[in-house]
C-alpha cells in the first residue's frame, strides 16, 4: 500500500461563507524538541526535530484527508484487495485444472497408442500363427499327395513291369513253342 512521506495538499472545498463556519482558535507554533546532546544553537532549522502535529479533520463527514482514520473509507480498497485476491486464485486454480485436464488428455492418447500398437502386435502375431499353420497343414497334405502318387506310381510300374514280364514270358514261352 503506498504511504506518502508527506500529507497531500489540501484539496479545494467548496466555498462556505466565513459566517457559518465557527471560528477556529489560531494554532500556536510547534515547540522546538529539546537537544537530547550537546547542540550549539546555530545548527540550520532543517536539522531541528519536531513533533509530529496531525492535521484538523475536515468540516465535512469523508473528506479524502490523509490520515482519515474511517474505517468505511477504506472498505473499497479492501474490497478491491479481496477481488484481487480472489481473481488471482480463480486464475490459479484454472491454469492448474487446464494443466491437469492436458496431462489426463496426454495420458489417454499414451495408453491409447499403447492399446493400438499392443492390438497391432496380437493381429500379426495370430497372422504370423495362421500362416504357420496353414503352411504346416499345406506340407502335410502335399507330403500325403507325393506318398500317394509314389504309391500309385509304384502300382503303375509293377503292372507295367507284370505285363511287360507276361509278354517277355509270352514271347519266350511262344518261342519254345515254336521251336519245340
Amino acid at each position: 500500500m503506498y504511504a506518502p512521506s508527506a500529507p497531500p495538499l489540501p484539496t479545494p472545498v467548496a466555498a462556505v461563507p466565513p459566517s457559518s463556519l465557527p471560528p477556529s482558535p489560531p494554532l500556536p507554533p510547534p515547540p522546538l524538541a529539546a537537544p537530547t546532546h550537546n547542540v550549539t544553537h546555530d545548527a540550520p532549522m532543517s536539522m531541528t526535530l519536531v513533533p509530529y502535529q496531525p492535521r484538523q479533520a475536515a468540516t465535512y463527514q469523508n473528506a479524502p484527508s490523509w490520515n482519515n482514520s474511517n474505517p468505511r473509507a477504506r472498505k473499497g480498497e479492501l474490497l478491491a484487495l479481496v477481488r484481487e485476491i480472489a481473481y488471482d486464485n480463480r486464475e490459479l486454480r484454472e491454469t492448474r485444472r487446464l494443466e491437469s485436464e492436458r496431462k489426463a488428455r496426454e495420458e489417454q492418447e499414451r495408453l491409447a497408442k499403447g492399446a493400438e500398437a499392443k492390438k497391432a502386435e496380437e493381429e500379426a502375431k495370430k497372422g504370423a500363427d495362421k500362416e504357420a499353420r496353414l503352411a504346416k497343414i499345406m506340407n502335410e497334405r502335399l507330403g500325403e499327395m507325393d506318398k500317394k502318387r509314389e504309391e500309385d506310381n509304384k502300382k503303375i510300374w509293377e503292372k507295367l513291369g507284370k505285363s511287360k514280364e507276361a509278354e517277355e514270358g509270352d514271347k519266350a514261352s511262344g518261342e519254345k513253342k515254336k521251336r519245340g
